[in-house]
């Protein structure tokens, strides 16, 4: 079918027929940066995503970038009988919308989908910290280069042929969307198979992001590794568990023998020895030390005794002290 007119902000619905939208995305604030076209249909399973992730289609490097920022889809809105190019915010420091009507840009909410005009100016992120610079922000003019209609069977067909002819970037930006989802996906265990998984995570664009056997080969690599990554774990803890048992057993081992010693303790001197040990102790603190008991010293101390008591058997029997003989002079 032939094209409606350029840069054509909507598509009326037909029977069996499938808008199309082809657009090109340039970053203004880049230098000399190329624009990147893309070609997206309604009801496409993959959005073009917008972000700082490696797996985006259009990569935004830069502080309060989220990985996954926004994403361009071609809906019907709500009470809209036409199909526009939307975008939808996913971050956590927003997306801006600058329309070409020269108005200031508006902050997009969270998870809704807006129109995107041709000439409309995305700004990823928003919100800036305050010691950022306006220039961090990276501004993102869309223009809408056609829109045609297309049947059903034809979209599909040529969305395949574009699938088989991807280049290796593009299949592996698609792999790694695949394993961000079941990253992202706490219920997927080293338990679940397959089949558990497909019916858990089948209605996510990101699980189609892949082939078949793509999918199934990344699937068994990421369950392999976390059933590795929990065989460690469970190694390291049973030697954890191992080291605080023979830790609590050296300890048992140390209180039995405190228990032993107290329970059995050294038998005591007997009566008579400490009886001997006393008696030794009082002689050598009235003796002075270890020869108080010297024959020498005993003695000295029986020739200091009889003298003391040749003087008071004097005084007890004249009943006062003898006068000092007189000494002799002697002669020159």
């Amino acid at each position: 079918p032939p094209p409606l007119s350029p840069g054509a902000p909507a598509v009326a619905m037909a029977d069996n027929m499938v808008p199309t939208v082809r657009f090109s995305v340039t970053r203004e604030n880049a230098g000399e940066a190329s624009p990147k076209s893309f070609t997206l249909k309604m009801g496409a399973e993959t959005p073009i995503r917008i972000g700082r992730a490696p797996a985006n289609d259009i990569v935004v490097d830069g502080r309060g970038v989220s990985q996954y920022h926004a994403e361009l889809r071609v809906l019907r809105l709500d009470g809209d009988s036409t199909a526009r190019l939307c975008i939808r915010d996913l971050s956590m420091n927003g997306t801006g919308l600058k329309r070409p009507d020269g108005k200031p840009p508006v902050h997009l909410d969270k998870r809704t989908d807006m129109a995107l005009p041709d000439g409309g100016v995305i700004l990823v992120p928003m919100l800036l910290k305050v010691s950022q610079d306006p220039s961090d922000r990276a501004w993102l003019k869309v223009d809408i280069e056609d829109t045609t209609m297309e049947s059903a069977d034809e979209g599909a067909a040529k969305e395949s042929a574009q699938g088989n002819g991807q280049s290796e970037e593009d299949i592996e930006k698609a792999r790694m969307r695949f394993v961000e989802l079941l990253l992202k996906t706490r219920e997927v265990s080293a338990g679940t198979t397959y089949e558990e998984a497909k019916k858990l995570l089948g209605a996510s664009e990101d699980w189609h992001a892949v082939d078949e056997s793509t999918r199934k080969e990344c699937f068994d690599i990421f369950v392999q590794h976390l059933r590795t990554h929990q065989s460690t774990k469970k190694k390291d803890k049973k030697k954890g568990k191992e080291k605080e048992k023979g830790k609590k057993h050296k300890k048992g081992d140390d209180e039995d023998e405190v228990k032993e010693n107290i329970a059995t303790p050294e038998p005591k001197a007997s009566h008579k020895e400490e009886k001997k040990k006393r008696r030794e102790r009082r002689c050598g603190a009235s003796g002075g030390g270890s020869d108080a008991g010297s024959p020498e010293r005993k003695k000295k101390r029986e020739k200091k005794g009889g003298g003391r008591r040749s003087k008071s058997r004097g005084r007890s029997a004249s009943g006062a002290a003898s006068p000092a003989p007189e000494k002799r002079r002697r002669r020159g």
